[in-house]
């Protein structure tokens, strides 16, 4: 497991042996997991993404608006009522 610098919880895992060489070095330790041995390490660790082939993933996306308050500046009323009572 890692800390990534924004504080998430990555899992490193390798699509092959040849990669994991390559990331990690030669003489790693290592097990093959399906997807139920990955819920169940998510179960017990609480990992938040998993890197996969020692690639840093993305930073986290910036927290978007609430597209249902946030006023629309595409929508305008065809014949200009717009703001009127």
């Amino acid at each position: 497991m890692r800390t990534l610098s924004d504080g998430r919880l990555a899992l490193p895992a390798y699509t092959s042996l040849p990669e994991l060489i390559r990331c990690c070095g030669p003489r790693q330790a290592w097990m093959g997991v399906d997807s139920a041995g990955l819920r169940e390490i998510h179960r017990t660790t609480g990992y938040d993404l998993v890197l996969l082939d020692g690639k840093q993933p993305p930073p986290p996306p910036p927290p978007s608006e609430d597209e249902y308050t946030q006023p629309r500046s595409w929508l305008r009323d065809p014949i200009g009522r717009a703001g009127t009572s």
